[in-house]
């Protein structure tokens, strides 16, 4: 990359906000035929976790694509879709699958993603881009069946770039007090929270006969534990305090 930017070539990188921080950190100066995109970035998973789900959907079939946010069924309601060739291997909504999840739950975020140096608008990109989670708000949802993106423009070069290419597309411009300050994008600002499980996750990951037993056994079945316990605890108190 470093030496097509030398060439005079245009770049464009798309990444994770820490990873256009390295390329820049990296390349240490700034190049104008570099074009750096981020994602609003919730966190990035655990590969081995991922691994081993993969493996075990996959009953030793080749995987040949994964969509994380497959909208068969809309934007709102996406699945995790995997196939191997033209077999389907897993179609589930995202309310039913387990890897899913666990992941919007952040069981098995990396530890660098809950002290995240890069968010806070430091990576140095030009934009970032993300889903408008919450553009009913605003706008009708039954235009967006298909999603609605949000793109921030950080940069000058950013700027005038996106005003060169604006016709190429149907845009809206709103004001920034419509997105961050009513928790539309709160990854933009704030590392994950690690799940209070996951601890428990990893001393028991290389031992589980099933991944996604694990996975249903830390986001459903312990949190149900300590929701009862949590409602008797509180019964106990009335009824020994009277009150």
């Amino acid at each position: 990359m470093k030496d097509y930017l030398k060439e005079g070539k245009y770049v464009l990188f798309i990444g994770t906000p820490c990873q256009v921080s390295g390329l820049n950190h990296f390349l240490l100066q700034k190049y104008e035929n570099l074009i750096t995109i981020d994602i609003i970035c919730h966190s990035v998973p655990s590969p081995k976790v991922w691994r081993y789900y993969l493996a075990e959907i996959s009953r030793y079939n080749s995987v040949t694509n994964v969509q994380f946010r497959d909208k068969t069924n809309g934007w709102k309601n996406y699945s995790i879709k995997v196939n191997s060739d033209s077999k389907v291997l897993l179609h589930e909504g995202k309310n039913k699958n387990l890897y899913m999840r666990g992941f919007l739950e952040d069981l098995y975020t990396r530890p660098s993603c809950s002290d995240c140096p890069a968010r806070n608008y430091t990576s140095g990109s030009d934009f970032t881009i993300g889903d408008f989670w919450g553009c009913e708000k605003y706008y009708s949802i039954a235009q967006f069946k298909k999603g609605c993106s949000i793109v921030l423009i950080n940069t000058v070069n950013g700027k005038n770039l996106f005003i060169n290419m604006k016709e190429k597309f149907y845009s809206v411009q709103i004001p920034y007090e419509q997105v961050e300050p009513y928790g539309l994008h709160k990854p933009l600002t704030s590392s994950s929270k690690p799940h209070y499980n996951r601890e428990f996750f990893y001393k028991n990951i290389e031992v589980a006969k099933s991944i996604r037993f694990l996975i249903f056994r830390c986001i459903i079945v312990l949190e149900l534990k300590r929701k009862m316990k949590t409602v008797m605890d509180k019964c106990y108190k009335y009824f020994n305090n009277g009150e």
